[in-house]
């Protein structure tokens, strides 16, 4: 059968599940209209032709997973971001865009945990810098870029993966940062803690990853694969 709003509704809903990190999965064709959303059958009309999200995409066929700066979303009453990836037609022309809208005020409240269990200060970036999640103090970051820190200047270019000594830039504490990213993704997690408390007996709790952080959100980078995968198949029908 074609593609409709109806079909499109059934399969996201299928994929979205119960998640709670994930608000929404999207999908929009061309001309940047929405064609399916996982929340009702009949979505209200959007178009998101001016959005940084679908410009990358019809513009860069490679630019594979991309994830948006945090925004407020009225219609959704919270902060989002939106992490999406080009469908691509079966003889290979542009077909549309895949997105699933992550709850940025959830994920903060994950990071929460860590700084609760461990004292951490827990953030997730985009790779150019870009808060997407911090805590504590989330609303101070959302806006900012750490782009010109030590992690994005010197260390993240050495390896995906690190651990090292810096002041912070707030607070100007002596801090051990600890990062991870991967290269399939557009994300960069850090924690962080005082050496104060990184030389406390429980000391092991610095080895809390930047992978750790990066599970919170692979619900929504499968979800908008399988969206992909889905699109494909449904346009070759």
């Amino acid at each position: 059968p074609r593609r409709s709003s109806e079909t499109g509704y059934r399969m996201l809903k299928s994929i979205h599940g119960a998640s709670d990190i994930i608000a929404a999965l999207t999908w929009f064709d061309t001309r940047a209209d929405i064609a399916a959303s996982s929340r009702t059958p009949n979505p209200v009309a959007i178009n998101i032709r001016s959005s940084e999200h679908f410009h990358v995409h019809t513009e860069r066929a490679d630019a594979g997973l991309f994830i948006g700066a945090p925004i407020h979303a009225p219609t959704l009453g919270e902060v989002i971001s939106v992490v999406s990836r080009r469908i691509d037609a079966p003889q290979g022309g542009f077909a549309g865009v895949a997105s699933a809208i992550l709850n940025v005020s959830y994920l903060e409240q994950v990071l929460k945990r860590y700084h609760t269990l461990a004292g951490a200060h827990a953030t997730l970036y985009r790779r150019d810098g870009t808060y997407v999640a911090h805590y504590p103090n989330p609303k101070a970051r959302m806006g900012r870029t750490n782009a010109h820190t030590q992690l994005f200047r010197l260390e993240l270019p050495k390896a995906e993966v690190g651990t090292y000594h810096a002041l912070a830039e707030v607070s100007n504490e002596h801090r051990i940062f600890s990062y991870g990213a991967d290269p399939g993704y557009p994300f960069v997690a850090q924690v962080s803690l005082t050496r104060a408390l990184a030389l406390a007996p429980w000391y092991a709790r610095i080895q809390l990853t930047g992978g750790l952080a990066l599970l919170i959100i692979m619900a929504a980078v499968f979800a908008t694969v399988l969206i992909h995968r889905q699109a494909g198949r449904v346009d070759a029908e």
